[in-house]
This record gives C-alpha cells, structure tokens and sequence, in this order.
C-alpha cells in the first residue's frame, strides 16, 4: 500500500495526463466521463438550488478542477479545493485565480466543523483502503450538504469477471470499491443521509462497443450509448448496476 508521500507523487506524475480526462472528442470520454459529469454537475446544481449561491465550497480531490470551474461559472462565490497533488492546484490556480486551494490528504482535513455548506468528493473514496475515513471527514467538515460519487463494483461486467474468476485492477489504485447498499450504510454510518441517488452508466463498452464499431463509427456508436443510456438509468432498478453511483446527501 503506497504511503501519503507516495500517493502524492503518483498523483503529481500523472497530473498532465489527468487533463485529458474530460476529452469529450474522445468516444470513450464522451461515454463514460460525460455520463458521469452529467450526473455529478446534475446533483451539484440540484443542491445549489436548495441552499443558493451565496455558499462555502469544498471539494475534496479537485484535481484539475472540472467540477469547481462548473461551480464557478454558476456563480458560487466562495470555492475552495482541497488536493494531494502540488502540480494539479497549481495549474488549476491559473483558471481560476480567486479560488482557495490547499494542499492536503483527503483522510485528514485541516478544516473546523460544520464550516461548509457543501461538500463534494467525486472519484476518491475508492483509492483508500477505508472510504469510511473519508466521508467521516467529509460530514465533519459539512454543515448542511455533500455530493459523493465512486465507480460501483456490482456492474454487469464487473458480475460477470467475477463469475469467470477475473477482475479489473485500475493499475492498484482502486483499493477499495462498494456495491451501492455498502456505500448507503457508509453514508449512514458517518450521519450523511441520501437525499438523491442517481448511477451511470448502465451499459458498458467492452464487447458491446466492439461489435458495434463494426457497423458504424466509433463516435456515432459513442453518441448513440450515451442517448440509451439516458433513457434507461430512469430505471431505478437498473441503476444498481451503474458503474458510478453519485449520491447527494443531507447532513444529519
């Protein structure tokens, strides 16, 4: 298990690539990081609309900053990002120079009680071996609302490895990922309460995206998932097999 110093450098090391995350003329990007983004931007403006603009906001593991400069751009006055990575904060100071940008571990928060009025963490929790720590942090430091997302380990796919007797690795950085019903009794446990619970996407690639390229382009193919996969994650049934469960939570 890599220490908070090793982390920091894996992170600070992959920082440039991490730009590219959000490349949405990129297919697979445009699949699954739109998917995903679509649905954690959804909560966010959901919760700035039942708390306003004029809040405190914390997102914990900022990164390069998509979410905060989403925020930004919806006219939340005060932002503040919390990162392990020096190289990521820096470049994210450059878009968005007013906002407070601190250096930290996300398993130790340098911030009083209840000072925020909204906290986000989306894709962290499951890169430490007890998310439970996190959201233990993230209720602390929240006074009123929290938006959480994390890759959900019962998909499809993921059922059907496990069945062949395989598993995605993620390189070893996913030290510990939960089923939707584990991540609500973490929630429970650290006194966050789900107010909105949405999952995306239904549909992964894998086999399906290869046989489809092989009728249409890789963007047509791209663009027709992400329209289908709209329509069935109203289905809450469906939903327990999304690959990412974003959750938005009330402090209680």
């Amino acid at each position: 298990m890599k220490s908070p110093a090793e982390w920091k450098q894996y992170y600070d090391s992959e920082s440039m690539e991490s730009e590219r995350l959000y490349d949405f003329s990129n297919p697979y990007s445009y699949y699954y990081d739109q998917s995903r983004s679509d649905t954690v931007t959804y909560l966010l403006t959901n919760a700035v609309e039942l708390i306003g603009r004029n809040i405190q906001l914390l997102e914990v593991g900022c990164g390069s900053g998509y979410y905060l400069t989403f925020l930004n751009k919806i006219g939340v006055k005060r932002i503040i990002g919390a990162d392990i990575s020096l190289s990521k904060l820096t470049h994210l100071k450059g878009l968005l120079p007013e906002s407070e940008l601190i250096v930290c571990d996300a398993q130790h928060l340098p911030f009083r009680n209840n000072i925020f009025d909204l906290v986000l963490c989306s894709e962290v929790i499951e890169h430490l071996p007890d998310p439970g720590i996190i959201l233990k942090e993230i209720s602390y430091s929240s006074r009123r609302l929290a938006v959480v997302s994390t890759p959900t380990k019962t998909t499809f796919y993921r059922i059907l490895l496990k069945f062949l007797g395989k598993d995605l690795k993620y390189g070893g950085t996913h030290l510990k990922e939960l089923s939707q019903d584990e991540l609500k009794k973490e929630l429970k446990a650290n006194g966050l309460s789900i107010r909105e619970l949405k999952a995306t996407p239904i549909i992964e690639f894998m086999g399906l995206w290869t046989l489809l390229t092989k009728f249409s382009r890789r963007k047509n193919v791209a663009k027709m998932l992400y329209s289908f996969n709209k329509m069935i994650s109203k289905s809450k049934y469906l939903m327990r097999f999304g690959v990412f469960t974003c959750v938005l939570c009330e402090k209680v």
